[in-house]
């Protein structure tokens, strides 16, 4: 009952126009004075993401009409800023994105270690050879964390560009929730994974020596590489979008958003496969020392 009380206070005290950002504290119209913009009043207090209803809906619809919200209804996102946002139903979205984004990726990482395994251990039986082979694993293996850690990074960054100290501490607070659900497009990473994994069975198989084979291949990476990049972009778009609607910035720290987020993207990708680097760096170290 206080929890109510204080959301329901706080709206009050923070009430802004979802259209243009104009401050609507003491405005008693249906109406903003800025830009005409109809204020419902009544169904601001009331959160309209799925996600924030999965108790009542379920976790799996509640989920994935959520993802379709921020990709196809992006606009509906951005009148979430002016009811209340739960900080923690957006950060156990992102969570579960990066797991579903995850997944295929580890579905490849065992099609491509089965297909290779017996190539793997093809003439191995000397100590020397056993101990490269046991390092090269854990550089192979050690892939696996590197890209879950690289998914979280990514999913998160772009938050640091929503809360600009313009804004009361209330609505930066509703800003950084709303960007973690701009994650949603790397749930659909399972796409490129699928084609990756078509091409990598064609390429370990005979049909890879056919002409239709090689047709296939090809148009099994051109399929991969197609819905990466739209996966991308689509990120890229929906977070830039949402924040200059949540944030209502001037055209410096939106140049800026655009810019940073994809640079931001690769450090974050560089700096998580930093690990599996490192290990085999450290293992060409110890090899050479045999």
């Amino acid at each position: 009952m206080a929890e109510t009380a204080a959301t329901t206070t706080e709206s009050a005290i923070d009430l802004v126009c979802p259209e243009c950002g104009y401050d609507l504290r003491g405005i008693t119209s249906e109406q903003c004075p800025e830009c005409g913009q109809r204020i419902d009043r009544a169904g601001m207090s009331l959160a309209r993401i799925p996600w924030s209803h999965r108790n009542a809906i379920g976790r799996v619809r509640a989920y994935w009409r959520t993802n379709l919200l921020v990709i196809f209804r992006p606009r509906r996102l951005v009148e979430e800023m002016v009811r209340p946002v739960g900080f923690a139903d957006a950060q156990r979205f992102r969570h579960v994105t990066v797991l579903i984004a995850w997944l295929p990726l580890f579905v490849v990482f065992v099609v491509t270690l089965v297909i290779n395994w017996s190539d793997a251990t093809t003439g191995i039986h000397i100590p020397t050879a056993r101990f490269g082979w046991f390092l090269e694993a854990a550089c192979f293996f050690s892939l696996l964390p590197a890209a879950w850690l690289a998914l979280l990074m990514i999913s998160g960054v772009g938050s640091y560009f929503f809360h600009p100290t313009s804004m009361s501490v209330l609505q930066q607070n509703r800003a950084i929730a709303l960007s973690y659900y701009t994650c949603a497009p790397l749930a659909w990473l399972w796409l490129p994974a699928a084609f990756s994994g078509i091409a990598i069975a064609i390429s370990s198989t005979d049909w890879g020596q056919w002409n239709f084979g090689q047709k296939l291949w090809v148009a099994a990476i051109c399929c991969a590489v197609g819905f990466f990049v739209a996966i991308i972009a689509i990120g890229w778009s929906r977070t830039t979008v949402l924040m200059r609607r949540t944030t209502h910035c001037g055209p410096g720290r939106s140049i800026a958003m655009d810019t940073c987020l994809p640079v931001a993207w690769i450090l974050s990708a560089v700096l998580a496969m930093g690990i599996p680097l490192v290990l085999f760096y450290i293992s060409l170290v110890i090899v050479s020392f045999r």
